[in-house]
Parts: structure tokens; sequence; C-alpha cells
């Protein structure tokens, strides 16, 4: 069944595979869709009422922040600390102070910002302050109260804490009283007294009156017991068992029935804050009727654009049709290009790789031209080497017993010169080869020039062992030595290697002498890059040896790899190479 699969046409494959790949996934998404959408759905009104929840949080909070402010005004102001530390004189300046300052700044604060504070007062423990105004009152009348004794033991400087009230209004909401009491004293450390600020729960609880017709808030007091709301008439389930796992859970979320209810803790009161949404289902039910058109409009879509892939598939068979009818008669016969669209675009392409294959069989030819070429040149050469060779050495060992030891080296380097030249076949050497090749060149030379001659390799040791195509670096030195030196009196040849992009070696040969003018420097680059450069060059003499090297530069490295000049006339010449970095193998 394999086999046949592959085999079949293109068109089956397709419908198989439209089949396997996108029908029966369409109907399993399907019904995976349906339940993450349910998901989605109740995890966005969760998301959106926490937001919801947090702004309602965050609105008491900044109530519970402004009470604070009113009391530390209080409680840390140096007049009242100074006025509770000393003793209450009746018939002194006290009462005025008691009159015109305390009590207008116990007064005053409950009006402090932009809600109602409902009282503050203020319990001293001084004795001689008497009690009056309905703010002042010894801290004795506190006693009697459990949490002022837990207060007073307590490390802790400040405390909220809540108790019962009267319903106030027709609301449902009860009328509770929440109250922050904050411990004063003296520069000193002594205990002054106590100052307490009221907020009814109808202010601080403001929220639950904005309530929507689908989700309503809610505050629940699990110590007192207290359920808070403003319609009393759908809450039904707030059991005591619901309500101890909130109280542990502290935040969280449920559904009940139809409903989602998202809660949050509010610490420093010690309550609960809550949403709950009500015909959550019916949110749901509408986002999954759109959603299944969706997945409908989906599948529709999909039928169509198979008959589309039918039709494009005719056209196909065309091209196809034409490609076979090119190849059969002939490569140089290219597609019409009559069409814009992909099918334009691969006729395009086909075109290109005909050309492309035209132009390396053409590069293949030359290069076998190249090397059939240089192979007959080098049997040429071989016409009895070793008599060559045993020749040279005769001369060396006879210069050597005439004490001529540096024409007898000379010798010696001149047959090494031509056993590179002539018995190495391989098309390919090593960096460090045409180094050695070249200081043996170098060596000859300067048995003409002596010291006014000088050549300085600077290669790094790790670029020695890079392979690359012979006689490059040889010929372009004596190229520098044969057109650089002129009348001067001493000519500095330098050869440099580095590596460059990562991938590239870059060989530099320059020198200091006669250079060239810009004209010769750009028609030689302009011969260098050219695609075909059989042309003559402005000084044939020069051009004859580089053109070679750079079309065996491009012949086996491609056009991208070529020599490159740069001169200044009377300054100097820098010659480049680039080969791709490769070691020699073996």
């Amino acid at each position: 069944m394999r086999t046949q699969l592959m085999n079949g046409s293109i068109r089956r494959k397709i419908m198989i595979a439209f089949a396997a790949l996108i029908l029966l996934p369409i109907t399993v998404l399907c019904s995976y869709f349906y339940y993450q959408t349910n998901q989605y759905i109740q995890a966005q009104i969760v998301s959106n009422s926490s937001i919801a929840l947090s702004q309602a949080k965050a609105n008491v909070v900044n109530k519970m922040n402004i009470v604070t402010s009113a009391s530390d005004h209080i409680a840390f102001n140096d007049t009242l600390r100074n006025f509770l530390s000393e003793p209450f004189i009746v018939n002194g300046d006290s009462m005025d102070m008691y009159r015109e300052k305390i009590v207008p700044l116990l007064k005053y604060g409950t009006y402090f910002n932009q809600f109602n504070i409902h009282n503050i007062a203020l319990y001293v423990s001084n004795r001689t302050i008497p009690e009056g105004y309905g703010v002042v009152w010894h801290i004795s009348a506190l006693r009697g109260e459990e949490w002022y004794q837990n207060f007073i033991r307590s490390d802790v400087n400040t405390q909220w804490w809540s108790h019962e009230g009267v319903p106030i209004d027709h609301s449902g909401i009860v009328g509770a009283i929440y109250t922050y009491a904050h411990k004063i004293y003296s520069m000193d450390g002594e205990f002054l007294g106590i100052v307490t600020v009221d907020i009814l729960q109808k202010d601080l609880f403001s929220f639950l009156t904005g309530d929507s017709e689908d989700a309503f808030t809610f505050v629940l007091d699990p110590a007192r017991g207290a359920f808070m709301q403003q319609r009393s008439d759908i809450f039904n389930w707030h059991s005591d068992k619901r309500q101890s796992e909130m109280s542990r859970s502290m935040q969280g979320s449920f559904r009940h029935e139809d409903s989602i209810v998202v809660y949050s803790d509010l610490t420093a009161l010690h309550v609960l804050l809550g949403i709950m949404v009500e015909n959550a289902q019916a949110a749901n039910s509408k986002l999954l009727a759109a959603t299944l058109a969706i997945i409908g409009v989906c599948v529709i879509s999909i039928f169509l654009f198979y008959k589309v892939i039918k039709m494009l598939f005719a056209l196909f068979k065309k091209s196809i049709s034409a490609m076979d009818h090119a190849i059969d008669t002939g490569l140089p016969l290219q597609l019409p290009l009559d069409r814009r669209d992909e099918f334009g675009v691969i006729a395009d392409k086909f075109n290109t790789l005909l050309l492309k294959i035209q132009n390396l069989m053409r590069e293949m030819v030359q290069k076998e031209l190249l090397h059939k070429d240089t192979q007959l040149k080098a049997l040429q050469y071989q016409i009895n080497p070793h008599f060559i060779y045993n020749t040279i050495d005769i001369f060396s060992a006879k210069m050597e017993l005439a004490g001529q030891y540096d024409v007898s080296e000379a010798f010696s380097d001149f047959g090494k010169i031509l056993r590179y030249t002539i018995d190495d076949p391989s098309m390919y050497t090593t960096l460090e080869s045409e180094i050695d090749h070249l200081s043996r060149y170098a060596n000859l030379q300067k048995m003409k020039y002596g010291e006014r001659l000088r050549v300085n390799v600077d290669i790094p040791d790790e670029l020695l062992s890079a392979c690359m195509i012979t006689f490059i670096i040889q010929p372009l030195v004596e190229n520098s030595i044969k057109h650089g030196f002129g009348n001067r009196d001493r000519l500095d040849v330098s050869i440099e290697a580095t590596l460059i992009e990562g991938r590239n070696v870059q060989i530099t040969i320059s020198d200091n002498g006669n250079g060239m003018r810009h004209d010769q420097v750009d028609a030689l680059n302009n011969l260098f890059t050219s695609p075909s450069n059989r042309q003559h060059t402005p000084d044939r003499s020069i051009g004859i040896g580089l053109r070679n090297i750079n079309e065996r530069l491009k012949l086996y490295y491609g056009d991208r790899y070529h020599l490159t000049m740069e001169s200044r006339l009377g300054t100097g010449t820098i010659t480049s190479i680039k080969i791709p970095w490769r070691e020699q193998e073996g």
C-alpha cells in the first residue's frame, strides 16, 4: 500500500492528505474547541471579575489610607502631645488651648477628605483633662472593652476592628461601624492615650450600591458571620461550609449553578470582598454558537480551496509538459514566460537553471582544457629531469669546493624550485609549501640585488596548513620585484595572511616600489572581475602573469575569488587574493 501511495499521482496524494490531515483533524478540533471555549469563557469571566474586584478593593484601601492619614495627623500633632503631657490648669491657658486648638483638631478631622468620617474620639490617660465636647474622654471609659485590653497588651500601635450597629436604611445593609485606633505617645515614649476614627460600613463599602443586572458585589465578615450585599433575594448559597472554605483559601473562584463567584481577602479588616456573575451559561451559549458558525465557514472554505487546487493542478501538468518538451528538444530551448503568478516564477527559475547548467558545462570544459594544457606542458618539461637535477647538483658541489658557498646555495635553491615546479603533479599544495618555494626564489633574487631586496613574511602558524592551488604567491612577488624596483635603491616586499569572516584566507603582497597610475589599476581590476578575461591589458607584460593567476583562482574557487590591486604612483602596490579556508587533507 505504501508503494502504491508513493507511486500515485500528486492529485491522489493531496486528496488522501486532505481527508487525513484536514477533515479528520477538523472533526477532532471541533470537539476540543467546544470544550476549550467553555473553559475560556469561564476564565475570561473570572479574569474580568478579578479586575473589577481589584478596583473595588483598591477603593476600600484608599479610604482606609485616608482614615490612617487622619489618625496620624492627630496622633503625631506636637501641640496635642504637649497638651496631654502637662497637667490641666482650669484657670490658666489650658482651657483656651483645649477649646481653641484641641477640640477643633478632632472635630475638623471628620471633614478630612472626599468621604464622610463618622466620628473621631480622643481617649486620654491624663485625668486632669476634663471630658467634653463629645470628642474627649478618659481612657477609663474603654477598660471594660475586650478589644481595648488586647490592644493595650499588644506591641502594635494601630488596629482596625468592627462592631455591630443598627440598620440605617431599607437597603438590607447592616449599619456596622469600622474603627481605627492609634496609640499616642509623648516625645519621651510616655503613653498619653488613644485616638479612634469611626467609618460607617455603608461609606467604606460604597461599591455595594453600584451593581449591574448580571453581576453584583458582596462583603463577607467570617468572624461576625455577617454577609453584606445589595440584593439579598438571590444569595442562597452562603452556607457555613462555603464560608469556611472561602475563609481558609482567602481568594479564588467557584461555580454555583448558573453563576460564577470570585472573591479576595482584605487582610486589615479580616473580611472577604467578592463578585457574583449570573447567567454565565448564556454567554457560553452565544459564544459557542458563534464558534460553531466560524468552524462551519472554515470547512466550506476548505472545500472551495480544494476545488481551486484541482484547477491549479491542470495548469501544473501543462507546465510539466512544457518542461519535458524543453528537455527533449535540448537545453538551449527555454520555457515561455507568459504568466506572472507562481507558475511564471517556476518557468523563470527553470530557465535560470538551464542557463546555469550551460555556464557550468562551459566552465568544466574550460577547466579541463586548462588542466590538459598544464599536463602537456608538465610532460614537455619532464624531458630527462633527473639529468638536469644531477647537473645542478654537480654545479652546486663544484661551487662549494671552490669556496663559493653563496653560489652553491643558489644552485641548491634552483634545483628545489625545479623539483617543486616539475615533479609535483598535484594541483593543490599548502600555504606553507608556497612560502618555502617563495623563500628559495627570494634567495636567488638576492644573488642579483643583495641587501637592496628585503622579503618579509608574516603569516600565523595556524594558517600555514591552508590548502591552495600551486604557483600563486611566487609569481605575484616576482611581479612586485620586476616592476617595483625601477631606479630605486631598495625594495621591501611583505607577504601577510589573515583569516576573514571565519571562512576565507586573505593573502596580501605589498611593496614600496614604483606603483602604477590610477587608470592602470582600474583597468586591471576590471579585467580581474570581468566574466571573460581574455582581453588585452594596458601593460601586456604585467597582464599575462596576473591574468593566468586570476583565471586559475576563478576556475578553481569561483568568480568571487579573484585578484585585487591597489596602487599609487611612486608609493607602492598592494595585491590581494582570497581563497576558501580549508586544511590540507592527509
